[in-house]
């Protein structure tokens, strides 16, 4: 998108079940559009990994407070 700038990780299961994608996004006029957003990138995968595991077990018959079907890498 035109004057936004961001970073993303996806969501990653086990088996490489795809669950989505965690991100963060702003207008450049306030964040700006240097390298900076490199640095949110491990904040990002740390965050996306106790996802995946909710998403995991919700999926798995869990509670089913949340509804995710996975998706699969293509091969």
């Amino acid at each position: 998108m035109l004057h936004v700038v961001g970073a993303a990780v996806p969501v990653v299961g086990r088996d490489d079940a795809l669950y989505g994608v965690l991100s963060v996004a702003a207008p450049d006029v306030r964040c700006g559009t240097g390298s900076g957003w490199i640095s949110f990138v491990p904040i990002l995968k740390r965050a996306a990994q106790p996802l995946a595991k909710h998403l995991a077990e919700q999926s798995a018959g869990g509670r089913g407070e949340v509804r995710a079907t996975p998706l699969r890498h293509p091969s």
